[in-house]
């Protein structure tokens, strides 16, 4: 039997990260020093404050930027942004944030309803790779600031628990929380397979899917489990961010059982497998006959094939994750 402890070992990663900042009266300066809002005022003024976010005020865009370049700077060296003509998630503006050329999340502000905040939303492949302990540190930093949803994610590349077993589990009242069975769902297709544990308006919600058969191979066994947390009713503790299987595998009891060790490293080996793959039978049915041609009705080699058609570059869908950074 696999403990709480056992989780520790780079076994569970960051799937998603939203936090919101209430406060834009807090200018950050860097993760060790804050320019207060007294003194802020006094060099500035009440304008400032009164248009921080304002969505018809020209400094509301250099404000946020003015953020994006303070979390560069503590956080991600590789980040980058543009700015979007659509907002997100109910904000009427928003930038599209970059880690080294791969699309990583948002950051969007304005909007009557959204209570002068600034909400930046990380995705899966913004958060890998990412040094969480310095990124706890800047979030700890920035006052009234507060995380709306992390999910943690971990990978079971042989499928040693499937989806089959955590129904079996379910059925049996394993995930039962103070008696009360909590909802469940399961959508199944010919690309996809999930079964789904909890709701987001309950505050928690475990995803469990064929993430193999997500990424195109139909047959492989990888299964991923995926916690995601919403703050409903209760705050999410920055502890989350640096000791992420803790809290993975206290959000059901059954999730102390699952093949707790593998080398994170081999998650992104599987994961350019199953794209490489893919992208040879894409490439085969698309370009196969052509290729043949050129070589039985001109005469090329297949060197020669080769050099005539290859260029520089990696097209987009062979992006790797960023290589992961222990916690």
């Amino acid at each position: 039997k696999i403990g709480v402890d056992d989780w520790r070992n780079y076994t569970t990663v960051l799937g998603w990260l939203d936090a919101i900042i209430d406060n834009p009266e807090v200018k950050i300066n860097s993760c060790d020093s804050f320019v207060s809002k007294e003194q802020w005022d006094s060099e500035y003024g009440d304008s400032w404050r009164e248009n921080w976010l304002d969505p018809d005020y020209s400094t509301a865009s250099s404000s946020v930027e003015t953020f994006l370049r303070e979390l560069r700077t503590s956080t991600m060296p590789d980040l980058s942004w543009i700015s979007s003509e659509k907002g997100f998630s109910g904000y009427k503006h928003a930038f599209h944030l970059f880690r080294d050329g791969q699309f990583a999340g948002w950051a969007c502000y304005g909007g009557d309803s959204q209570k002068n905040t600034v909400l930046i939303s990380i995705t899966g492949a913004g958060c890998s790779g990412l040094d969480m302990h310095k990124m706890r540190v800047f979030m700890e930093h920035i006052p009234f600031c507060k995380m709306t949803r992390v999910d943690l994610a971990h990978d079971d590349l042989l499928g040693n628990v499937t989806i089959e077993t955590v129904k079996r589990w379910y059925f049996l009242g394993l995930f039962h929380s103070r008696g009360a069975a909590p909802s469940h769902k399961e959508i199944r297709g010919d690309d996809g397979w999930t079964f789904y544990i909890g709701k987001k308006t309950s505050g928690k919600e475990l995803c469990v899917y064929k993430k193999g058969m997500e990424q195109g191979d139909k047959n492989s066994p990888w299964v991923r489990f995926e916690g995601r947390f919403y703050a409903v009713d209760c705050v999410l503790p920055f502890e989350m961010l640096t000791s992420p299987a803790l809290f993975l595998s206290g959000m059901y009891k059954p999730l102390n059982h699952l093949s707790a060790f593998h080398e994170r490293v081999k998650i992104i080996t599987e994961y350019s497998r199953i794209k490489v793959q893919a992208a040879i039978d894409n490439a085969r049915r698309s370009y196969g006959q052509y290729l043949t041609a050129f070589s039985e009705l001109v005469g090329y080699t297949k060197e020669e094939v080769f050099d005539l058609i290859a260029r520089p570059g990696i097209p987009k869908r062979l992006e790797m994750p960023l290589e992961p950074c222990p916690f």
